[in-house]
């Protein structure tokens, strides 16, 4: 299916799951969300195609913010007696974890106009939470369903490939994100990596004072060192136009996952995880230019 056919079938998915909440289950969802779903149909049904899918993809955004945000009331709305701490809310903010990510890869792939792009863009934010809920949450999907995943996801970015950006892309992304990304890594990441290996931590922004699990030793000045060395000699190619744009999205690409992946750490702090967003920023940056100017299927 696509265009307008894919979007009606699958709000025509979720209206069924409602109509089973309702006539099976017993529960209603909130007015709201059954009037945004309501709205959502008409302006995919009746407004011009570009409204439609803008429609569906704001649709999608909001419920996947919602799930992320605020799951706490989102379950109680449906059950009453769940209480915040306990397993069963435990349990739904997992599962709503999980909708949250459909959802969003949802709006991705109908934002992007390539299907490669698309895949394997859901399928890394997919990675995301996968990490998170094995590693950080020890729960998470079976052994089988986990090697699914990763062969799939290793299969949607082969299908994307390692061809050379055309030269519209290269050309923004290296006067915008790639020679900004080599300013703010040459003239703040290097000294703060610096000062790092020789125990110098700076204040509100230093290691010591973003993850309580941080301690100074032969381990950590070893890899600061080497991240001090490496932020050099990156943000010098980066600043000289050495860097291709695809290297640079690709290590964006991961690089946000790696870091995603420190920020739910119980030992980051919130100044921490907030601290390390700068990276996704680039990451979104250089998404928007990739899928602004690829070609649609």
């Amino acid at each position: 299916l696509e265009g307008k056919s894919a979007l009606l079938a699958s709000m025509a998915m979720l209206i069924g799951t409602m109509g089973k909440h309702i006539l099976v289950d017993d529960l209603m969802p909130p007015p709201p969300v059954m009037a945004m779903v309501a709205l959502t149909v008409a302006l995919i049904l009746l407004a011009p195609a570009a409204w439609g899918r803008r429609a569906y993809i704001g649709f999608c955004v909001v419920n996947a913010a919602t799930f992320l945000l605020d799951p706490l009331t989102v379950i109680t709305d449906s059950f009453p007696a769940v209480e915040a701490g306990s397993p069963a809310a435990e349990i739904g903010t997992f599962e709503f974890e999980v909708v949250a990510l459909y959802f969003l890869c949802a709006a991705v792939t109908v934002a992007s106009p390539s299907q490669a792009y698309g895949l394997a863009y859901s399928c890394q934010m997919g990675c995301a939470l996968l990490l998170k809920h094995i590693l950080v949450n020890k729960s998470g999907p079976p052994a089988p369903m986990v090697a699914l995943y990763a062969v799939t996801s290793m299969g949607a970015w082969y299908e994307v490939g390692w061809a050379d950006f055309p030269k519209p892309l290269e050309e923004a992304m290296q006067a915008g994100p790639i020679v900004l990304h080599g300013l703010i890594v040459f003239f703040f990441f290097v000294p703060y990596f610096a000062l790092e290996t020789v125990g110098i931590s700076l204040p509100y922004v230093g290691l010591a004072h973003v993850d309580e699990s941080y301690t100074h030793g032969g381990s950590t000045l070893l890899m600061t060192g080497m991240l001090a060395i490496f932020s050099a000699m990156t943000s010098y190619d980066e600043m000289a136009g050495c860097t291709s744009a695809k290297m640079f999205a690709a290590h964006h690409y991961f690089l946000s996952l790696v870091v995603f992946f420190w920020q739910v750490q119980p030992t980051t702090t919130a100044f921490g995880a907030a601290f390390g967003s700068v990276p996704h920023l680039f990451t979104a940056w250089t998404c928007y230019l990739v899928l602004s100017k690829t070609k649609q299927d």
